[in-house]
């Protein structure tokens, strides 16, 4: 267990970052677990569960049904849209991606970059 700081997360790295959030979450929270970029394991004990009452949601974006995906990017695009995104996130053409990489490995990348295939 460690300090109560979140009442919620979502992870997509799993592995040990999953298991500090879950070990994190306040009385009654929620992590949900939709990656395991850094590992599959998950190693700590039932405490979190039966001490705090913390509930480990898995995200199953592979099987879940279309109608059920749209309504999640209808939100996310309406109600659940953060009005600074559009300073945080650039597009560019497919041609664009070896100069960005350049920028990410000269660490000086900021934002997310969306890489647009069909234009």
């Amino acid at each position: 267990m460690l300090k109560e700081r979140w009442a919620k997360c979502v992870d997509t790295l799993g592995g040990d970052v999953l298991t500090s959030a879950i070990r994190s979450v306040r009385s009654y929270g929620a992590v949900t677990c939709c990656g395991n970029v850094v590992s599959p394991d998950l190693k700590l004990t039932v405490f979190p569960f039966i001490l705090r009452g913390v509930t480990l949601y898995g995200i199953d974006s592979q099987n879940c049904p279309m109608p059920r995906r749209q309504r999640a990017w209808d939100m996310i695009a309406g109600q659940w849209k953060f009005p600074w995104m559009e300073k945080l996130v650039s597009e560019i053409p497919l041609e664009g991606v070896g100069g960005v990489m350049d920028e990410i490995k000269a660490g000086k990348h900021r934002g997310r970059t969306v890489v647009n295939l069909w234009d």
